[in-house]
């Protein structure tokens, strides 16, 4: 019982500390959201291959299923690159993009935060359900005027009144706290209409930062629990050497591209093709298995 209590303490602290870089990186790129936006691309890139990677080497892929989200992106991208009306369907694929990523990255701190467990509490559903909730209205305030925002906002409130209930019955718990600290934090932001230089992408730059510093953190502790280690992979440094491998590669792309003004490498650094490679990775990650989890509430 000890054990769990302090696994669940570093990977709740592995969070605060995701947090804290991701708000360091936003202070020193707010006035510069084009390198805000290549740190989420060099890191959001580079975990989609590692996560790839690691699919393919436990045999969890199956051969149809990247030639069926290669169609879709490409479907997507035609869609949203022709027509007079590209501008409002590109606005369109942020928002769906963000919305997802809202559910991807608070749905993978519950996952992470039982190590890797699809179990959880009526009070982890319920903290998922206001955060999820008050993320998309923040992130619908920001592109659109829509009764949606004060009726998901509602939501997130009153769930989160009820996340407070419910964990109040429980005693201290860093988890608890981190989770009422997120909650309480996207009411003040949305309730102060704050409107940042990054604009309407910010959500997504925001969250997919801190979610792949927090994976990358919270994988190496999973990988470090592991006594026999199945190959050089899945030891400490193996992954650690194919982590640094991965983002110095991807910022070496962007070099030769920016050095030599290749026009066929900058269609990888659009804008679009983030959100469609987002959109990919999204769908192909999804633990559809965990419905059951969400529903059926298990003791942690």
């Amino acid at each position: 019982m000890k054990n769990k209590i302090e696994t669940s303490d570093l990977l709740t602290l592995q969070k605060i500390f995701a947090f804290l870089l991701t708000v360091m990186l936003f202070a020193l790129f707010i006035n510069k959201p084009l390198y805000f936006f290549l740190t989420a691309l060099t890191l959001g890139y580079s975990h989609y291959f590692l996560g790839a990677l690691y699919k393919f080497m436990s045999k969890g892929i199956s051969s149809y299923k990247p030639i069926l989200l290669l169609v879709l992106g490409l479907v997507i991208y035609l869609y949203c690159s022709n027509g007079d009306a590209s501008a409002i369907k590109n606005q369109t694929l942020t928002l769906i993009v963000t919305l997802y990523a809202i559910f991807h990255v608070v749905t993978d701190d519950q996952f992470t935060g039982n190590f890797f467990k699809s179990k959880y509490s009526r009070a982890q559903v319920v903290g998922c359900v206001a955060l999820i909730s008050l993320l998309s209205a923040l992130q619908i305030s920001w592109q659109f005027v829509s009764p949606l925002v004060p009726l998901l906002a509602l939501i997130g409130f009153v769930t989160g009144c009820i996340y407070f209930y419910d964990v109040s019955k429980e005693g201290f718990k860093l988890s608890n706290y981190w989770v009422l600290f997120q909650i309480f934090g996207v009411l003040i932001v949305l309730a102060s209409r704050v409107r940042f230089t990054l604009g309407i992408g910010m959500v997504i730059y925001f969250i997919g930062i801190y979610h792949i510093l927090l994976f990358y953190m919270a994988y190496f502790t999973k990988i470090a629990s592991f006594e026999k280690p199945k190959n050089y992979l899945h030891s400490k440094k193996g992954y650690i050497t194919v982590v640094i491998a991965a983002n110095s590669a991807i910022l070496l792309i962007y070099a030769i591209y920016r050095t030599f003004n290749i026009d066929s490498i900058s269609f990888f650094f659009s804008y679009n093709f983030f959100l469609i490679v987002n959109l990919l990775h999204f769908i192909s990650s999804t633990r559809y298995y965990e419905i059951k989890g969400y529903i059926k509430e298990h003791k942690i």
